[in-house]
């Protein structure tokens, strides 16, 4: 899986010298990718995240905007300057960004625990 990872995170790092198969961002889980960018302790806190939101299904919430595997809002794709993706990966580089910008450095853990107590992040 790492190969794949690395050829769609960082194809810099590809030998060029060798005929690699391209891969597509639909071949990509998502779990594994967000392992792959997390250390374990945020890891731990995203997956436990990702299972409440949305058991890692691209999920369309039926009462709001929210969807895909973070349930992301569309004014929340608008303001990253995103757009929807049905690839789990997409939607994960997505949730991710969303991450980044509104928890900075408390990472996944605070957002986790925000959904605790909110029931959302």
């Amino acid at each position: 899986m790492t190969s794949l990872l690395v050829q769609v995170v960082a194809p810099d790092r590809v030998n060029p010298l060798v005929a690699q198969p391209k891969t597509l961002i639909s071949q990509v889980d998502a779990r594994e990718l967000a392992k792959e960018l997390l250390n374990d302790k945020d890891f731990k806190c995203w997956d436990q995240l990702m299972t409440k939101e949305s058991h890692w299904n691209d999920t369309k919430n039926p009462v709001s905007s929210a969807e895909g595997i973070g349930q992301l809002l569309d004014g929340t794709m608008d303001n990253l300057g995103m757009k929807r993706s049905e690839a789990p990966a997409a939607q994960m580089i997505a949730a991710l960004a969303y991450l980044g910008r509104h928890y900075g450095s408390g990472g996944a853990c605070s957002a986790w625990k925000k959904w605790q107590t909110h029931k959302y992040w």
